[in-house]
Parts: C-alpha cells; structure tokens; sequence
C-alpha cells in the first residue's frame, strides 16, 4: 500500500472533501478520487460516504485513518532519527559534575557514548553543587549532576532520584555497629562536614538544630570530598555527606556507612540539570537519556 496514497486520503478525512483535499495538495481532484476507489477495492470496503457537501468516513475508512496516521507518524519518526544521527557524527558535549559523579559514573558513561559515537569529544568540569548551577545557568555547561540542588528559576531539573546523607566511619570506630544513627549520637566526636552555606550543609545545620543539641563539634569543613573521606578513614571524626561520595570506600571497606533515621537527612537528591529555554545539541540529548540510566541505576 503506497505512503503517499495513505497521507492523501488522510488529508480527505480531516478536510471533509475530496475538493478541498485536491486543492490543499496540489492534486486534481480526479486523481485522489482514483485513488479512494484504489484503495477500496484493494480492502474490499467502502472507505467514504459522498454527502451533499463533502465526505465523511466510514467504519472501515477511520480504522483505515488510525493505521494510515500511525504509518504516518513511525516514518516521520524514523526520518527524525536519521537526522539526530547525522548530529551524532561530530560535535562537543558539555557537563558539570559533582566530584563524586565524575570518578564514577560519568567516566562509564563517556566510554560507551564515545564507543558508539566516536567523533563527540566532552568538556567536563567538576565542583560542588553552587557551582554546577552556576555553570549551567551561565551557558559554560549544556548539563549538570548536583546534590541537593539550591531551587532556581532559571534550572530545570531533568531527573532526580533519592540520594541520602549518610555518616561515614571507620571499621573500628565506636558507632561502627550502628545501624541507625541520629545526630544526638555524634556530640562527642568531631565532625567532618560541607563548607558552611552549602546545600547539604544547610540541612545537616537545620538537622542538628532540631535535634536541640549542644553547638557540634566541627574537625573539618571542606568542598574536597577526597579529603574529608580520608580524614574519617584516619581518625574518631565523623563525615556527613552524600553515600555516592563514599561507596567506593565503603566498598573497600576502609569505611562504614551509617544511615541517619532523621528524614530531613535520609531524602536527600541527585539531580540532572540544564538551563530552562535552551536547546541541547543532538548529541547532548543523546547523553542525557545515558545519564538519566547511569543515575538511576547508581542510587
């Protein structure tokens, strides 16, 4: 059955008249009702009722429309496809991560995109939350991966999945065998924590504020995640940040990891970030849908 002749009679359908449809299409009218004809015989149905003023269909002409739409639409999509792989052949993706994002994950995700699409090179900044926004609002970046992203007018968040806060300790440490903690049980030891002002520190403070608890004990505040690992892998501190920082510790086992029973804490985010109104390159949207499947299976 010819696409053409299907698109035509779809356009009959939806004018109401074989005239109109002739005229829209640049076709004479005899033609397109050659071709009804065409098609009724080879269904063996009458498709169109003739009416005073125009066309209507019948039973067997609208389950003849939803398929024609529907060939319609699979061809459209795959020449839409076509076309983002032409995209794909070259070009550059740009990405802002969290530190922990880019040792694990993102390097994973890189080798299969460029595996498959050989010519896209990336530009991959990483830094903590603030500045990943930052990067993206600011157009440096098509995409970010924050944690606990501050709320902004101007970001769109693509995906996000729960990302807990968690304390991390060493094996030995006195709270090693907990299996819950809350931040009452952290008063005595010094903490290892976010810069001040910082998105999870923010509801590490408003945590430990709830708690109606003496100020903490502050060891370490630092953005260098590898830094404040390696000072609870050595010491009585206690370092409170997202559990992706500290998996491949935990996984070592140079570390333990302690879920909090406060919410506040345990609901924590991972998030996918562009820039609201602006169009990604084929490419970038592309990686995106890889990202979105590396979070997912991440967390």
């Amino acid at each position: 059955m010819d696409l053409t002749i299907l698109k035509n009679f779809i356009a009959i359908v939806e004018a109401g008249s074989i005239r109109v449809a002739a005229d829209h299409l640049h076709i004479a009218q005899s033609a397109l009702s050659r071709q009804v004809l065409a098609l009724e015989r080879e269904l063996g149905a009458p498709l169109l009722i003739r009416r005073p003023r125009g066309v209507e269909s019948t039973e067997a002409g609208r389950i003849l429309l939803r398929h024609a739409r529907a060939a319609a639409d699979q061809i459209s999509n795959a020449g839409a496809e076509i076309a983002a792989l032409q995209g794909l052949q070259r070009g550059l993706i740009r990405i802002a991560v969290i530190e922990p994002f880019a040792k694990r994950p993102l390097p994973a995700c890189i080798a299969r995109f460029q595996a498959r699409y050989p010519g896209i090179s990336f530009d991959v900044r990483s830094g903590n939350s603030r500045q990943i926004t930052s990067l993206v609002q600011e157009g440096v970046v098509d995409l970010g991966v924050s944690y606990n992203t501050p709320r902004d007018s101007s970001i769109l968040v693509r995906a996000a999945v729960l990302e807990p806060t968690v304390a991390l300790v060493r094996p030995r440490h006195p709270l090693a065998d907990l299996d819950h903690v809350a931040m009452a049980d952290f008063a005595d030891y010094p903490l290892i924590l976010p810069p001040a002002g910082s998105p999870t520190r923010l509801l590490i403070d408003e945590a430990w504020r709830r708690a109606s608890l003496t100020p903490m004990k502050i060891g370490l505040e630092s953005d260098s995640v590898g830094l404040r690992l390696a000072l609870a892998e050595q010491t009585e501190s206690i370092s409170l940040l997202a559990r992706l920082s500290g998996r491949p510790n935990v996984e070592a086992g140079t570390l333990v990891e302690l879920p909090f029973a406060d919410r506040l804490l345990s609901e924590g985010q991972l998030e996918l970030l562009a820039a609201k109104g602006r169009m990604p390159s084929k490419a970038t949207l592309q990686f995106e849908r890889l990202l979105r499947s590396s979070i997912k299976m991440e967390v």
